[in-house]
């Protein structure tokens, strides 16, 4: 729509409303930035309907039809495309602007505060600065424009730029019509360039993502833009959302010529002398235009679009004048991976972060998750290609780059892809080996498995302190009063949390890697009992080793038992209203179960559903659905499955052992019991590694919270958690003061209506590049069996009940069949109740896998689609041996067939 009384010529506020349909892709895009409170010139955008306005003024419509259709039939190499636009071009110069516009722009200008002054008159066509064409140097802008004369030439001139020669054969070569690219024209205060530039948020040439890239000259940026000097270039490394830059690399271009104003209009290349050999951006000012780089990145890109920025700075701010989409990035990957798409996979995130991420879990743990992806090929000595991206959002969802984590694997260990994509879990497919290599690479692949196997047997010796030593610097941090720091110690705290976070390899390597045990033990069964080892060791470690998570599933049992002979505990459960924030005042302190409770949030308080989303509360916040779930056991008598559970397990563990004893031999059964020993270790670090991390994620959000009662405080913001919707680098900037903070009202709402519109969209499984698929439902016998990938022995008979979220887990009755998309630490007490569990996504080390083995009922996971063809109340046989589900009467719901 067109605001400011119907006028064709709009200042950036009522162009943001207009749309990059009427004020064309850069128009729009220099909107945004100047909503969201980034430094734009004073000015706005003359419409596509002035376009149209003139064209019609000056009867031009039927010429132009003609020329379009007459391009459309021509090749992009077609030299009558360069005739065709000499002959239109000068239809455009030779016009006339017609006097109601002539008007509109006067009286802007005068409202801008601009008449007089010199201007930026730029072209910002419909198609233009999007995603999927850039038209980088295709239409023309002018610099210095002076007086009302010249500023018609100009705007004529840039209209007249969409039928260039370069215009013509850029469009032919996209398949873009005229139509497609209705030209606007933006309208500039010139910014006092003492230095300007361009700067990438990723490293344009390697395609590097962890590095931001600035060129930089003297003077006007179109010595920069035009190519015609050789610049500084400067190199950042930035991590992925680290709040600590650092210049990787400074490069003093000979920067012979600048371009600067003339006092009669337009400009002049002239000698760069005499500071030409001179830094042009000193490092911290380097450092200040880096973050204001990855800015525009989170709020133009949302984390996923990398932006190409021209800047200009006055000696003391910087000031944006364009921003676009990088619509080419190099692919940087590893040279045996360079003739194969990329596959991106939801595998795990679907477990632990399944919905649309918030900005600010997202910058909380990107940095952090490429540390964790690496710390197994550190331990083992691969020397793994630095800045690589592991991981990435799309349309607001998380995806691995499981190309990279099944080449490293193979390359360091020899892992197979598959057995690989068997730990990860997920859909998709495996990558392409090479058909031959040097016998180097194999004697390297030996080196690593011993460095891997004495750095499995480290950890589980150290690793446990580590926990300590991150458990108590997170609750010393818990109980300090944020509100007494300064912003800038705020900042120095989350900064030293991550510092923490990043001396901590072996919690890491205890997350991802401590698996060598259990694989060892497959093998080994695997030769006295072909296909069968996984089953087997399975079906060993049920109740094998209690894990944190399991643990607390426990402890919730107990904490029903307690209720149910508390007076008052029960009375608030049952037949209270049960308001969760006031439990502890509506018990007497005598209270059992407030006594226990109390206990058991000081232990497990830290912990949340998908709680790595630092937007979603701790239980020591927000205890609700812990008080949901020991309702629902008083009710279901859960206590008494604990003691079934239990009889269960030994049962599954004794009767595998018996059967594994009667194969292998007596002297290897020694070595057997360290390898299961070693593996009941591995489980419980892995799920403690799981839960330190929350606490730090705790912390992080404690943090995020007292930003956000500031911002409120200060009415930057509405309400205290519109600060999840930020990045951690805008809430750096407005703590260091490189942002005023003035625009975040308006980000956050935006961001918030683009959450809402991706969680009613139906993720894929994995990518190609950028091309999406879902997965393929595996059946076997018709119908009647589904397949997936059995993680917990034993075969099981009951009614599926599909839960989509744990805050539904009250619909779980005693004996069904827990089908979930995926499981983190906040299903744990579901499984209690189910006699088995079907999940869609997961691998062999997943929270589902482990739990459900810990306690003994079967598991089949990676079953694509289980949610779509399975119906709550279906009759299901799970077998967990053989990785299948059995439905009894062959019922699908109408989606799945």
């Amino acid at each position: 729509m067109i605001d400011n009384n119907g006028s064709s010529l709009l200042d950036w506020k009522d162009a943001f409303e207009a749309g990059s349909g009427a004020v064309g892709g850069k128009g729009w895009n220099l909107a945004r930035l100047d909503r969201y409170g980034f430094r734009v010139p004073r000015g706005g955008v003359l419409t596509a309907r002035a376009y149209r306005d003139f064209v019609d003024h000056n009867g031009l419509a039927a010429r132009l039809q003609s020329a379009s259709r007459e391009a459309e039939g021509l090749d992009p190499s077609d030299p009558r495309l360069s005739e065709l636009a000499n002959g239109i071009m000068p239809l455009f110069l030779s016009g006339q602007l017609p006097a109601l516009l002539e008007r509109e722009i006067r009286d802007g200008l005068t409202r801008w505060g601009l008449v007089g002054s010199p201007l930026a008159v730029r072209s910002s066509a419909a198609s233009e600065d999007s995603p999927a064409a850039s038209f980088a140097g295709i239409h023309d802008s002018f610099l210095n424009v002076r007086g009302p004369e010249a500023i018609a030439s100009a705007i004529k001139a840039c209209w007249a730029s969409v039928w260039g020669p370069r215009a013509l054969v850029y469009r032919r070569r996209m398949g873009l019509s005229a139509d497609a690219v209705t030209p606007a024209v933006i309208l500039m205060a010139m910014a006092d360039a003492a230095v300007s530039g361009v700067a990438f948020s990723c490293h344009p040439a390697s395609g590097r993502e962890d590095q931001v890239f600035i060129s930089a000259n003297f003077g006007l940026g179109e010595s920069v833009v035009g190519g015609t000097v050789d610049p500084d270039e400067y190199t950042v490394h930035v991590g992925f959302h680290s709040l600590n830059q650092s210049i990787d690399s400074r490069r003093i271009g000979r920067k012979e010529k600048k371009s600067l104003p003339l006092e009669a209009g337009g400009t002049a290349l002239v000698d760069g002398s005499p500071e030409k050999d001179r830094q042009a951006l000193s490092d911290d000012d380097i450092i200040r235009l880096t973050r204001l780089v990855r800015r525009v990145f989170t709020c133009l890109g949302h984390c996923e679009q990398h932006q190409d920025v021209e800047w200009v700075f006055d000696g003391s701010e910087f000031f944006l004048v364009q921003s676009r989409p990088v619509t080419a990035v190099p692919r940087y990957t590893y040279p045996a991976l360079r003739n194969q798409r990329t596959i991106w996979s939801n595998a795990n995130f679907r477990d632990t972060l399944p919905m649309v991420i918030s900005p600010l879990a997202w910058s909380n743990m990107a940095d952090a998750l490429d540390t964790v992806l690496q710390s197994v090929m550190a331990a083992s000595g691969y020397p793994t290609l630095p800045g690589i991206s592991r991981k990435r959002l799309f349309e607001g969802r998380g995806y691995f780059n499981v190309s990279v984590i099944q080449w490293e694997n193979y390359d360091s260990f020899a892992s197979p892809p598959q057995r690989v994509n068997t730990l990860l879990g997920g859909h998709h497919p495996a990558i392409r080996l090479p058909e031959r290599e040097p016998i180097t690479r194999l004697l390297g692949r030996v080196r690593r498995n011993i460095a891997y196997g004495k750095a499995a047997k480290r950890v589980r010796r150290t690793v446990d302190a580590e926990f300590r030593r991150l458990s108590a610097c997170a609750e010393s941090d818990r109980k300090r009063d944020l509100s007494a720091l300064s912003d800038r110690q705020v900042l120095a705290l989350w900064s030293e949390m991550e510092e923490t976070y990043r001396s901590a390899p072996d919690v890491q390597f205890a997350l991802v890697g401590s698996a060598a045990s259990y694989m060892m033990l497959i093998l080994l069964l695997d030769r006295f009992f072909k296909g069968r080892g996984e089953a087997l060791v399975n079906a060993l470690l049920a109740g094998k080793e209690t894990t944190t998570s399991g643990e607390q599933g426990y402890r919730l049992a107990d904490l029903s038992r307690t209720a149910s002979s508390d007076e008052d505990a029960r009375a608030l459960l049952i037949d209270g209203e049960r308001d969760p924030l006031s439990w502890r005042d509506a018990l007497p302190e005598g209270s059992p179960f407030r006594r226990e409770f109390s206990a058991f949030l000081e232990e497990f308080g830290h912990r949340g559903i998908y709680e790595w989303d630092i937007s979603n509360p701790r239980w020591r916040e927000d205890p609700s659905w812990l008080l949901e779930v020991i309702r629902t056991n008083l009710t279901n008598r859960a206590a008494d499955d604990v003691e079934r559970l239990r009889q269960r397990q030994a049962e599954t563990s004794d009767r595998a052992w018996q059967e594994v004893t009667s194969r292998v031999p007596f002297f290897l059964r020694p070595f057997l019991r360290k390898l299961l020993d070693g593996a009941g270790q591995e489980t419980v670090q892995r799920e403690m590694a799981r839960s330190t991390l929350a606490r730090v994620v705790e912390i992080g959000r404690l943090m995020a919270l007292e930003a956000g009662r500031r911002f409120a405080g200060r009415g930057l913001l509405q309400r205290v958690e519109d600060v999840f919707f930020l990045t951690w680098g805008e809430i750096q900037a407005v703590f260091t003061g490189e942002d005023t903070g003035e625009g975040l009202t308006a980000l956050v709402s935006d961001r918030r209506v683009r959450h809402r519109e991706l969680e009613k969209s139906s993720p894929p499984d994995y990518l190609e590049e950028d091309v999406p698929h879902r997965a393929a439902v595996d059946r076997a016998s018709g119908d009647d069996v589904l397949i997936g990938m059995g993680v917990s022995s034993g075969r099981a008979r009951g009614t599926a009940r599909l839960i989509r979220h744990p805050a539904e887990g009250d619909r779980l009755r005693h004996g069904e069949v827990l089908v979930a998309p995926g499981t983190d630490p906040a299903w744990t007490p579901l499984f209690l109740r189910a006699s088995a569990l079907i999940m869609e996504t997961g691998g062999m080390i997943s929270h589902g896998a482990i739990v459900a083995r810990e306690y003994g009922i079967p598991a089949v996971i990676n079953v694509a689609g289980a949610l779509d063809i399975l119906t709550d109340g279906t009759r299901v046989v799970v077998d967990g041996d053989e990785g299948r589900v059995h439905l009894e009467q062959g019922t699908l719901s109408s989606r799945g067939m």
